[in-house]
């Protein structure tokens, strides 16, 4: 498990907290595609999915070759 830090400045400048949980599509290089919200407070939302496209993966393989999956990804803020 990794543990991502963001600043109070990317977070907000008023005191929110909760769970944010995206669905992240790694691509085949490792990089971050497609970022979808599955729960959360809207206003945490924006800062959960810039922090997820700044994520990069091992891509998972079939077969012994790179492949593309979804996993989701939990923020608590």
């Amino acid at each position: 498990t990794e543990i991502y830090t963001l600043s109070l400045h990317d977070a907000l400048p008023i005191w929110i907290h909760g769970l944010v949980i995206v669905t992240v599509d790694v691509q085949t290089d490792g990089s971050v595609g497609d970022v979808t919200t599955k729960s959360g407070d809207q206003r945490l939302v924006d800062v959960a999915v810039k922090a997820a496209k700044q994520c990069r993966f091992k891509p998972g393989t079939f077969n012994g070759k790179p492949t593309s999956m979804n996993f989701d990804l939990k923020y608590q803020f």
